[in-house]
């Protein structure tokens, strides 16, 4: 049987055609060497903070580049992309939060305190908060503490 992963197939496009255009949104696009450039970036910070085989990675985007550099990031990283919408019910995001347990959240700037706030109202137990901002990105703690920051 041929298994062919998202990240591998992806990965032979941006060596195949490295300028072309990997993802549009409103206004900005990214090339397919750019996109692998920058999901690489994020796996070795996801790498580094313990997201392997079967980890779980809750992530609060909208669509467009950061969720697809996202996507590819957990996948390499060998996570599983778990998606949450913010605009769940309290009783909703608890029982996601309760049934998967995952310790990192990836979100971006203009959500980060509507995640912040959802996590202490539901005393969910985040182990790290990552926020995308389109080239940058932070690394806080639980207590929403800075740790790092690249880009």
């Amino acid at each position: 049987m041929n298994t062919k992963l998202i990240h591998t197939v992806f990965e032979k496009e941006a060596l195949r055609v490295p300028q072309n255009i990997a993802v549009e949104e409103e206004g900005s696009s990214i090339s397919y060497e750019k996109l692998n450039h920058t999901s690489n970036e994020l796996t070795l910070l996801l790498s580094g903070l313990g997201v392997c085989k079967d980890s779980i990675v809750s992530v609060i985007l909208p669509s467009g580049i950061n969720l697809v550099k996202t996507l590819l990031a957990v996948f390499k990283s060998g996570g599983v992309y778990l998606p949450v919408d913010i605009s769940f019910s309290e009783k909703r995001l608890s029982q996601i939060f309760a049934q998967c347990q995952a310790k990192i959240i990836v979100t971006n700037t203009e959500l980060k305190e509507q995640v912040i706030n959802v996590c202490n109202h539901l005393s969910i137990k985040l182990r790290y908060l990552v926020v995308l901002d389109q080239d940058k990105t932070f690394l806080y703690d639980a207590q929403n503490k800075f740790i790092q920051f690249s880009g």
